[in-house]
């Protein structure tokens, strides 16, 4: 019998006063201090967890509003990007065992639950021959990089900079999508040799996206938008800067970058004869 269950009979059956209740609540405490201290321990674990996984996948961690990782990129294509994934998840999962699950309440033990399967779920993603793999088809028709870039930009009218920092922060973001977009033609072109590739039909739409939001004047792109909309509260030294900075990322280095997306997609996977994913 649990010693929880057999402390409560105890109470139970020493109703006779003060003094039994006295003993019987002086015997749950330490229940109640372990169930605390786990309690304690899977939040920690918890904070820790999110902020090692939104230092180093900014995209899918932070909200508009949220500009602690504004100046990155995810760095995910790369195997020093794997690995250190793979380490966070094994120390968590290692700390996680370590947590007493049935010291802790129901809400609680839901989140540990919760946890030990999403860690699992991401172990099996992060072995290696598959995580891999994957990295080998970095962009999709749905929801890919090249899309998901575009529309942050245009969402950030919902949530302007308000600083010079902000917009020399977004510049730096820029720049590392921009490298990002290189490594992922390098990552794919891996994948070809390889015979690992996407369906015909799903470059071809890619292809119509890169170009819709990579053509034209690239003063009239959707990136530039925040450029033309610095608040007045930013000195207008600062504020001749950081348009002309921004300016000069947007025409100088992401819309290139596309341009180069576009390129390979043209002529380098477009020429096969059978695209495919193996």
């Amino acid at each position: 019998m649990a010693p929880a269950r057999v402390l409560l009979q105890v109470c139970a059956m020493n109703r006779t006063g003060k003094f039994a209740v006295a003993i019987c609540l002086l015997a749950l405490v330490p229940n109640a201090a372990a169930r605390a201290a786990a309690s304690a321990d899977l939040t920690r674990l918890l904070n820790e967890y999110r902020a090692a996984e939104s230092a180093l996948r900014p995209s899918a961690a932070m909200p508009l509003t949220d500009r602690r990782y504004l100046d990155r990129y995810d760095d995910d294509l790369t195997t020093a990007y794997l690995d250190a994934r793979r380490k966070i998840n094994s120390d968590t999962r290692s700390r996680l065992s370590l947590i007493d699950r049935k010291a802790l309440k129901g809400q609680d033990q839901l989140t540990y639950d919760i946890l030990d399967w999403s860690l699992g779920d991401d172990a099996s993603e992060l072995k290696p021959g598959i995580a891999d793999r994957f990295r080998l088809l970095p962009l999709n028709q749905f929801n890919g990089a090249q899309i998901s870039f575009a529309r942050e930009a245009q969402e950030r009218d919902a949530a302007p900079f308000n600083q010079p920092r902000d917009y020399d922060n977004a510049i730096r973001r820029m720049l590392g999508f921009s490298r990002w977009l290189d490594q992922a033609i390098a990552n794919m072109r891996e994948g070809l040799k390889q015979g690992v590739t996407e369906p015909r039909a799903v470059v071809e739409r890619m292809i119509a996206q890169v170009d819709t939001i990579a053509g034209g004047d690239p003063e009239l792109s959707v990136f530039m938008r925040p450029a033309k909309n610095v608040p007045n509260r930013i000195a207008a030294a600062d504020r001749a800067r950081v348009v002309e900075s921004y300016r000069a990322a947007v025409s100088g280095e992401l819309i290139p970058a596309y341009r180069r997306l576009a390129e390979f997609l043209k002529t380098e996977f477009e020429k096969i004869p059978a695209l495919r994913v193996r």
